[in-house]
Parts: C-alpha cells; sequence; structure tokens
C-alpha cells in the first residue's frame, strides 16, 4: 500500500503531461525527433505523420522552485523526469517576476545539469519559450541603449548581434535545442518593426532557415 501511494503522484503527472500532449499534438507539425527506448503507439503517430508531439511544461511548479511566479501554499512535486514517453518536443515555460531570480536559478541549474541530458537520452528537444515585449522588443531597446544608440539607428547588424546575444542567455547557457515567442501583447508598429527585425535575425540562426535546421528548432 505504501508504494501504491509513493507512486501515484508521478503517474497522476504523467496522466496529466499526457493529456496536454494529446490536445496539442494536432496542432504542431514539425518533422519526428522522437526517439525513446520503448516505441510507444504514440511515437508510431509521430513517425507515420511527420508531426511533434510537444507539451509545455511550466517551470514554476517544478520541485526544484521555491515560490516562484505563485502564492499557492502547497509544495511543488512535479519535475521533468515525468516527463511521459511519446513526448518529443517540450516548451519550458516560465515567467520569474523581477525579485525572484535568485529563488528560480535552482530549476535552471537543474536543467543543465540534469534534466536536460536526459530528456535529450530520450531523442526529446527542448525549447524555451521568451517574452515578446521584453525579449524581442524592450530586450533590443536596451541592448541598443547600452551602445548609445538609438532604435532608429539600427543595423542589421545590431539585430544580428542582439540575435546572438538572446540565443546564448536564453537556450545555449541550459543546454537546449530551440527558442519560441510568447505572445501576450498588444503591440504598437514601433514594436512591431523591432520585433519582426529581432526575429528575422534569429532564423537565421536557429530553426528551420537556418544553417541548422535538424538540431535546433525556432517556431515560425
Amino acid at each position: 500500500m505504501t508504494f501504491i501511494k509513493q507512486m501515484m503522484p508521478r503517474y497522476v503527472a504523467s496522466m496529466t503531461a499526457g493529456i496536454v500532449a494529446a490536445a496539442m499534438a494536432a496542432t504542431c507539425a514539425f518533422a519526428p525527433v522522437a526517439n525513446a527506448d520503448a516505441v510507444s503507439p504514440t511515437q508510431e503517430t509521430i513517425q507515420s505523420t511527420g508531426r511533434h508531439f510537444m507539451v509545455y511544461y511550466r517551470a514554476w511548479r517544478d520541485v526544484t522552485m521555491k515560490g516562484v511566479n505563485t502564492d499557492l501554499p502547497d509544495d511543488n512535486w512535479i519535475s521533468m523526469y515525468d516527463i511521459p514517453y511519446g513526448v518529443d518536443v517540450v516548451n519550458i515555460f516560465s515567467y520569474v517576476p523581477s525579485g525572484q531570480e535568485e529563488q528560480a536559478q535552482p530549476f535552471y541549474d537543474k536543467l543543465k545539469s540534469d534534466y536536460a541530458p536526459y530528456l535529450h537520452s530520450r531523442g526529446i528537444k527542448l525549447v524555451r519559450g521568451i517574452d515578446y515585449t521584453g525579449v524581442a522588443v524592450n530586450g533590443f531597446r536596451t541592448f541598443m541603449k547600452e551602445q548609445n544608440k538609438t532604435e532608429s539607428e539600427a543595423t542589421e547588424a545590431d539585430y544580428d548581434a542582439y540575435a546572438k546575444q538572446v540565443i546564448d542567455k536564453y537556450m545555449i547557457s541550459v543546454g537546449l535545442d530551440g527558442l519560441d515567442i510568447d505572445m501576450e501583447a498588444h503591440p504598437n508598429d514601433a514594436d512591431v518593426k523591432i520585433s519582426d527585425n529581432v526575429i528575422r535575425a534569429l532564423s537565421k540562426h536557429i530553426g528551420p532557415k537556418s544553417a541548422k535546421p535538424d538540431t535546433t528548432m525556432f517556431p515560425l
């Protein structure tokens, strides 16, 4: 009886992630990369249809995060080891409020040292959601100010340099395979002009339009 109680949280986590994955599978249409040890019916579907089976992973509910982006009193107990077989893309999704970076860091340390290598060994690709306004727009404005230049003076080289900085900071630093832009905003024309150029610059280095279309991901 004790053994069953211990296994229940992991089983519930796997079932929950599986339900989310099933909902998203119908809309994801990338090339397959799954290569887990045991082939499941889900993986067979991926291989036969040429579609990815992706889930969003809410990092602020990971066992390594404490009190980040939440006021819920209960302890986190889900980990990325609970990602079920059959999933072949995981979108690591998390907002870290200002001032909570130190509390969130244990997750990113664990992601780089353990989670990413483990999931890669199962053939799973990992992408990270980045904020449209904070990274694709205002992040570039800050980048230009640091060079004592205005956004109107930005060149293609400036956008390319910023794109490489974003890739290093949000992707390479924690051993991931790609990026995804989370857009929850109503941008004005000036914002759209910046984000269009940032996205074009990013697409030169990651995703289907880059020199590494099979090893990096950037949904466009």
